[in-house]
């Protein structure tokens, strides 16, 4: 099919099951444990971009991580935590959105749709807008 990744075409017509390694119940513990070492450090919002720390938070895996990429392209796929609220946002790009589906905790996903636009741009808006509210 032309215009879908492999990965869409392998969730659209294989119908995996979500293969996140944790249940509901232990990611929130998890994510507690991060907001309360966040109320000791003074952040009132934390980017996760890390693979260890995105796997952490919401059991994300994927096969590339921007972390590991050279300097010029910034890790900027990743999970902003809010310190008080405790919501989670998952920034990534569009090859990666079957994977936080599928792999993930991750309730609100947020993937820039303009192919030109700059990720950290879209990350600091969208993150603005949140604040905002």
């Amino acid at each position: 099919m032309p215009g879908i990744s492999d990965k869409e075409m392998m969730t659209r017509h294989c119908l995996p099951e979500p293969e996140n390694p944790f249940e509901r119940a232990e990611d929130a513990e998890q994510l507690e444990r991060v907001r309360a070492e966040m109320e000791r450090a003074g952040v009132d919002v934390l980017f996760v971009s890390a693979p260890e720390g995105l796997y952490y938070v919401s059991g994300f895996i994927t096969d590339w991580y921007q972390a590991q990429s050279p300097i010029i392209w910034p890790p900027t796929s990743g999970i902003a935590i809010h310190r008080d609220s405790g919501r989670t946002i998952h920034f990534e790009t569009e090859a990666e959105e079957t994977l936080v589906r599928f792999t993930s905790v991750s309730d609100d996903l947020r993937v820039p749709r303009d192919p030109a636009a700059e990720m950290t741009d879209f990350i600091a808006a969208e993150l603005d807008a949140e604040c905002s509210l």
